[in-house]
């Protein structure tokens, strides 16, 4: 099989993505990833061709071709024509690959033509092949990442035109991280947005700072970080995909399959500025030094991260509950964990913020909060009384209109956006979702902590 993987140029000349050609018996080494450049949205990518040599132990010799469906939602199915060979002992089956990978897949069939089998991993993604070997580079495909434009960016002449490419480069003492959007980006945007789909935005490579070689088992805390990072940029779970790294001679020598939870393209709120991808540069060092230094309590930090994406998609009665989980989550990190006796919930989210130099006063544009007949001393006491209530209706807050459920978890997102930045030691202009909802004010503002707002 030919794998034809496209370069992209920059205005230097420089390839970005270097070009090859070779032919390789993919049924064999599973190494010939197609990677397209220009994916469409939405559009299964074709992975490899190879055989399955086992199912639950029984040798076996089935051709099957791997492909990466993008619709309705980001997953790796294993596509193959014949039943005829598989030992059925359920629709949960243990199978073998040519180059040893063993993998626990779920049996199914397409809907559009149910003769034709899928099996699809159960776990995903899921690594194929790892030789343990020190890597060179690792290169990665991100999916449904928006176009953040900043002074790092590309400029590629296509003949016609010269065609502005989003690029960051994300430095750290140890690693040197650079994304680039497709060159479809623009398109791909357009429609991802109408169909509210999937689809690769984004290329990225990962190299030791020094140039050394590292192990796979390095880098995985780094892509879980960067994943983490790009979605609260995003404003919802965003993932990496095609993640593959070779080593010192350009083997591939670890690939993994599939991709975590990604969210169908819509406009979902960030506090990132979108028009600054010099914010993503400035700021990601600093989240993967907080999620570093983070060992015994890394899982707890990280759900409280994907609390806060997930009460970001959600309904505002969702959202109200989810967004308190994270904030109390988050407060942990900020007060290192000490939590007075007796302390409510309000209480403690309140002593966080103020610490992080936070207003703790109910903002004046929650109208719907402040029409309520309980009056709050602060807004994480407002929050958390409303979460109560949804849990356990109350009969002391009375009718609680929707515009006020609505204001709850906006609130309550606020809080977790300054509190994340002002940990980070951000000091630039956000994206205040308290100006966004009413509309009427000029959502671009300095943090509340800046130590210049004239110079921002």
């Amino acid at each position: 099989m030919i794998a034809a993987m496209l370069s992209v140029v920059d205005q230097q000349g420089e390839s970005f993505l270097a070009s090859c050609e070779s032919e390789i018996d993919t049924r064999k080494t599973m190494t010939d990833l197609i990677r397209p450049i220009e994916s469409e949205p939405n559009q299964p990518i074709p992975l490899v061709e190879t055989d399955i040599v086992k199912i639950d132990g029984q040798s076996v010799n089935i051709p099957v071709g791997v492909v990466l469906q993008l619709y309705p939602s980001p997953r790796v199915e294993i596509e193959l024509n014949t039943l005829s060979n598989l030992t059925r002992g359920g629709d949960r089956l243990e199978i073998e690959l040519r180059n040893g990978a063993r993998l626990e897949v779920l049996l199914g069939a397409l809907y559009f033509n149910p003769e034709k089998v899928i099996l699809i991993p159960v776990s995903q993604p899921v690594t194929v092949i790892d030789n343990d070997c020190p890597l060179q580079e690792v290169s990665f495909a991100v999916l449904d990442f928006p176009q953040f434009y900043g002074m790092q960016d590309k400029w590629i002449d296509d003949g016609e035109q010269c065609v502005r490419i989003p690029n960051a480069r994300l430095e750290t003492s140890e690693w040197w991280i650079e994304i680039t959007g497709v060159p479809n980006i623009r398109e791909a945007e357009k429609a991802l947005k109408q169909s509210r789909g999937h689809g690769i935005t984004y290329k990225g490579s990962i190299t030791c700072s020094d140039g050394a070689t590292f192990l796979a088992k390095d880098v995985e805390p780094l892509l879980e970080a960067l994943r983490f990072f790009l979605s609260i940029a995003r404003g919802a779970s965003c993932s990496l995909a095609l993640v593959r790294g070779k080593d010192e001679v350009g083997r591939d020598s670890w690939v993994r399959w599939g991709a975590h939870h990604s969210e169908p393209w819509l406009d979902y709120h960030s506090a990132f500025m979108r028009f600054n991808s010099d914010i993503l540069s400035d700021l990601f060092p600093k989240f993967l030094s907080l999620l570093e230094s983070q060992t015994a309590r890394k899982g707890a930090t990280l759900r409280a991260f994907d609390w806060y994406l997930q009460s970001n998609v959600s309904a505002p009665y969702i959202g109200a509950i989810l967004t308190l989980a994270a904030l109390e989550g988050f407060s942990y990190l900020v007060l290192n964990g000490q939590k007075n006796k007796g302390e409510r919930t309000g209480e403690f989210i309140g002593r966080a913020l103020s610490k992080l130099q936070i207003s703790l006063d109910l903002p004046e544009n929650c109208e719907g909060l402040r029409s309520i007949r309980k009056k709050w001393v602060t807004g994480p006491h407002a929050l958390a009384d409303v979460r109560n209530d949804l849990i356990h209706p109350r009969k002391d807050l009375g009718d609680v209109s929707n515009m006020a459920y609505l204001e709850a978890w906006e609130l309550g997102q606020w809080y977790f956006e300054l509190m994340l930045l002002s940990r980070l030691g951000y000091q630039g202009r956000y994206r205040n979702r308290l100006a966004d909802m009413k509309g009427d004010e000029d959502p671009l503002v300095p943090v509340p902590w800046a130590s210049d707002v004239d110079s921002i």
